[in-house]
C-alpha cells in the first residue's frame, strides 16, 4: 500500500514539475517594473521631440531579482546563450537585499542625456518622496550627476521608504516637473 501511494505521489510530482519549474518570462515582470520619464520635450504621438533626456525608472525586488538571476543561472547552465536584460540590470541587481535597504524600495535610474544636462538627483521623486544624497547606493563616482554631456547612458541605485510604493497602486514618479504614472506590480 505504501508503495502504491508513494509511486502515485511521485507521478504526480512528475507530471506538476514542468509547471513549476518554468522559466518565467522575464521581459513582462521586467515591463511591469519599468517607468520612463521624459524630461523636457514635445509629445508629437509617438514620438518625443527635443527632449533634454530620460530617466527609466526600474523596481528592483524580489520578483525582478529572482527572473535576472534565474536568467544568469540558464546561461551558465547551458540551456540558453542569450542573457534577455541590459547588462546595467544584471549588474544593478546586487543592490537588492543589500545593507541599509530594509524597510525602503530599491530602485535602478537609467539616465539618457540627448543635449547636455545638469542632473540633479534630489530632483528625482518617487511618490511625495525627493531624494536625499544618503538614499543614493551606488558609488559616487559611478553615479552621473552634475554636469552631463549629450549622448550619455549611465545608471543608479536608489532607496525610497516602502510606503511610497503600495503594491497595485498608482504612483507618480519622475524628475522635477516631469513624471509618468507607474503602478507597482502586486
Amino acid at each position: 500500500m505504501k508503495t502504491k501511494t508513494f509511486m502515485l505521489l511521485l507521478c504526480a510530482l512528475l507530471l506538476c514539475a514542468p509547471a513549476a519549474f518554468a522559466a518565467v518570462d522575464g521581459q513582462k515582470v521586467l515591463e511591469a517594473r519599468t517607468a520612463k520619464c521624459w524630461v523636457e520635450g514635445e509629445v508629437v504621438g509617438d514620438w518625443i521631440i527635443g527632449a533634454r533626456g530620460s530617466v527609466e525608472f526600474v523596481y528592483l525586488d524580489l520578483t525582478l531579482t529572482n527572473a535576472l538571476m534565474d536568467a544568469h543561472r540558464r546561461i551558465t547552465d547551458g540551456l540558453t546563450g542569450d542573457f534577455p536584460f541590459e547588462g546595467w540590470l544584471e549588474e544593478g541587481r546586487m543592490y537588492y537585499g543589500k545593507s541599509g535597504t530594509k524597510g525602503k524600495a530599491v530602485f535602478l535610474a537609467m539616465v539618457r542625456t540627448n543635449k547636455p544636462w545638469d542632473f540633479d538627483p534630489t530632483q528625482v521623486y518617487v511618490g511625495g518622496y525627493h531624494l536625499k544624497g544618503s538614499d543614493v547606493l551606488s558609488p559616487s563616482w559611478s553615479n552621473p550627476f552634475g554636469d552631463l554631456p549629450s549622448d550619455l547612458e549611465e545608471w543608479f541605485a536608489f532607496v525610497v521608504p516602502k510606503s511610497e510604493v503600495k503594491a497595485g497602486q498608482p504612483v507618480r514618479i519622475g524628475y522635477g516637473d516631469y513624471g509618468v504614472d507607474w503602478k507597482a506590480p502586486r
